[in-house]
């Protein structure tokens, strides 16, 4: 399905990001992997390699920089081609945090790193695929986090509504390339880091308590966030742009 295509993921180091470089890497595509931990970036680059035999390549570049994103788009081009898919899956989650105690620095991180990333790797990988007439897709990962109102995460919350709403704008602006925009919006996700939680007595309590709010009373895996990626990157949705599609077991129906 994805046999030769160039995709960019971003994050894609760990958790969901990691689970949808490999996706692509299975389906043979050709991967170029973003993450700012060059640590975690090689060993995730590796890992690929090992499972998958597919093509995977490594960049290091702060996605939250507009000049660092620039600088690498040039080597990645130059490297690979022009990027035919582009994955905006860096964000940075942020913990429960009241209102009244969210600082400036807390929401010039967030909109950096959620927010104005998406609009920059779209924005200058997008015009490699103008230049080039490719009719290319750009899946965003939002968030079910801005599909339900919650008071303890308001800047989190408002970043990735953000990117929502980016997702369609762009879907309007780029349909005239024959470029789609779409997101996915996935609800809680047993990454890593949440795996971590449930060794914690009180976290488990947490986690079990938000698990039973579920309708499938489960969470996703990364690999299930992974593949409504690749259907969204794929010719099969050719004729679907502008669209938030959750990913959350019911989580944002209940």
């Amino acid at each position: 399905m994805f046999d030769g295509k160039n995709v960019i993921v971003t994050g894609g180091s760990s958790g969901i990001g990691f689970a949808i470089a490999k996706k692509f890497a299975e389906e043979n595509a050709s991967v170029v992997v973003i993450a700012r931990n060059a640590e975690k970036l090689d060993a995730a680059v590796k890992k690929i390699k090992d499972e998958t035999k597919g093509r995977v390549c490594g960049y290091l570049c702060d996605i939250s920089d507009y000049k660092d994103i620039e600088n690498i788009s040039h080597n990645i081009v130059t490297d690979i081609g022009t990027p035919e898919i582009l994955v905006n899956n860096a964000g940075g989650f942020t913990n429960k945090t009241q209102w009244e105690e969210i600082t400036e620095e807390m929401w010039d991180m967030s909109i950096k790193t959620n927010l104005l990333s998406v609009f920059h790797c779209t924005k200058i990988f997008t015009q490699y695929m103008r230049e080039n007439s490719i009719k290319g897709s750009v899946v965003n990962i939002g968030s079910s986090s801005a599909l339900q109102i919650k008071s303890d995460k308001m800047q989190y919350t408002i970043t990735k509504s953000g990117v929502h709403t980016m997702t369609k704008i762009l879907a309007l602006d780029l349909a005239k390339y024959g470029i789609r925009v779409n997101a996915v919006a996935p609800g809680p996700t047993l990454t890593e880091r949440v795996r971590s939680r449930f060794d914690v007595q009180g976290l488990l309590q947490q986690e079990q308590e938000r698990m039973d709010k579920i309708p499938l009373k489960r969470y996703a895996l990364p690999e299930e966030i992974a593949e409504a990626v690749l259907f969204l990157a794929s010719d099969k949705a050719s004729f679907i742009t502008g669209v938030v599609l959750p990913v959350d077991g019911g989580y944002t129906i209940g």
